[in-house]
Parts: C-alpha cells; structure tokens; sequence
C-alpha cells in the first residue's frame, strides 16, 4: 500500500507548509504528499513527490452553505471528499501546523478494513458529544469505506449544518461509531491526550500560523535545504 499524505490550504498559508512539509519528507518515510491549493501553481518549487493539485472550481461545498464563508474556510471541508480526489485506499490528512518527527509507516499498518477513520482523542469534547471525538489535524482515511457513502453523507452534512469546528465536528458527529483511536504520540498538542511516549507528530494547533512560524523546531525546519531533507545524494528528487 502506498504512502500518501494530504494538506488543504488556502493561498494565504501556502509558505507555510514548507515546514511541515520537509520535516514530512525528510522523517515520515513516506511515497506521495499531495497539497490541495485555490491555483494551478503554489508559486515556488517543489520536489517530485510533492504534488499540487487546484480545488479551487470545487463543486461538493455551496458557497451559501452555512460553513463555506466563515474562518474555517472550505478547504477545511475538502478533508471529507479526499476519497474523490485521490485514487488510493487509504490516505493521511495533515494540518499545516505540524511537524513530523519520526516513520509514519505503522499508521499504514493498522487494520483499518472496520474503521473509516483514525486519530486521537480530544477530551474536551467529549461531555458535549458524549461520544469518541478525534481532533482532525492529522487523520488517517480509508478511502474506500469513504466511497461507499460516507463522503456524501459529510458533504450533505456540511452543506445544511452548522458546525462550531466544521469538519472536526461534522466526521465526529458521523463517524464515530467507524473511528479507530489510535495513541496520543501521533497527534501531540494542547488539545489532545498527552502520552508518555515519545510524539511522532507535533501539532501547534493553538497557536495560529504567525506563532507556529515562531516555533524553534518550526523555524529548524524552515531554514532547512532540501539538501539535507533528502541527503545530499539525490539533491531533493
């Protein structure tokens, strides 16, 4: 099974993936990573495995639906319709605020054939929601069960509900029953329940883009070369 790793962003985020993509890159161990944007070019160049694709013509979210026009945008949304836009069986959705620390390889190796989705619990919620909730930063998809109605049944959910935290709400509300909540290493941040483990992915989820960008790890990995992501031998391809 391939490796595939998913970012939505807006164009005003677009520099900052560059952080998350290269610790991404150069510790995750992964095949693919593809990066949804509004435009046909993200304006500075990638290596190979990354690949841009323009969603900015998406038809799934009406623009006078009840989430499309608040803060959260409707790239947010666009996590739930992965399985159309990607053709494998299964994928991860990052948000752009993270950093990868280590072999995302065993996220790949869960059994997922009963399972929709995958992540860590967010405890704050769960009073509210008296149910399993997941902070969607970083959840692993399996396409195919998403194909087989579920996609739709968030797409129709997004398009005649409100939701506090769009998508977060929304696949929580839906998906719960099909969640597989994996431990706290992989999504570690001030939302989620932390673990004694050493964290494969760090989430500055509370902190906004301008202070993520601020972070000493976030800005290690800014100034990095594609260089050394890669080892200097294949020069960043």
């Amino acid at each position: 099974m391939q490796k595939i790793v998913c970012y939505f962003m807006t164009r005003n985020i677009y520099a900052n993936i560059l952080p998350s993509l290269k610790s991404l890159l150069k510790n995750g161990n992964i095949d693919r990573v593809y990066l949804m944007i509004e435009d046909d070019d993200i304006g500075f160049d990638l290596p190979d495995k990354v690949i841009t694709m323009n969603v900015g013509d998406q038809s799934w979210f009406r623009k006078d639906g009840p989430n499309y026009s608040r803060k959260w945008t409707y790239m947010v949304m666009m996590k739930a319709v992965v399985c159309y836009l990607l053709p494998y069986e299964q994928a991860l959705t990052l948000d752009v605020d993270t950093i990868i620390l280590d072999d995302l390889t065993p996220l790949w190796g869960m059994d997922m054939s009963k399972y929709t989705i995958a992540g860590v619990t967010e405890p704050h919620w769960l009073h509210h929601f008296k149910h399993s909730y997941i902070n969607a930063g970083v959840v692993m998809w399996n396409l195919e069960r998403m194909r087989n109605g579920r996609a739709d049944q968030l797409i129709d959910a997004m398009n005649t509900q409100r939701y506090n935290l769009v998508e977060q709400d929304c696949i929580n509300e839906h998906l719960h029953n099909e969640t597989l909540l994996i431990d706290g290493m992989w999504n570690r941040c001030d939302f989620t329940i932390t673990t004694k483990r050493s964290p494969k992915i760090l989430h500055f989820a509370s902190r906004g883009q301008e202070r993520f960008m601020q972070e000493p790890v976030v800005r290690e990995y800014a100034a990095m070369p594609w260089e050394e992501v890669f080892g200097r031998r294949n020069n960043g391809q």
